[in-house]
């Protein structure tokens, strides 16, 4: 009885712990949405475009 007791515990801590903080962080607003700044999606068009005008595969680096 003992030893299931423990193990619902630490199952139940682990569960917790592991959904608590994203929830939190959400709620608390200490986290922005999941989109690009502006700043970042411009720098990505142009990125893009150069590769193109050069003829190289998207995403390739020298």
């Amino acid at each position: 009885m003992i030893i299931c007791l423990a193990f619902s515990l630490i199952v139940a801590t682990l569960v917790v712990h592991g959904l608590t903080p994203p929830w939190l962080i959400r709620r608390l607003g200490l986290s922005e949405p999941f989109r690009m700044k502006d700043e970042e999606q411009e720098a990505q068009c142009v990125l893009r475009r150069k590769a193109l005008v050069q003829g190289k595969p998207e995403g390739f680096m020298e």
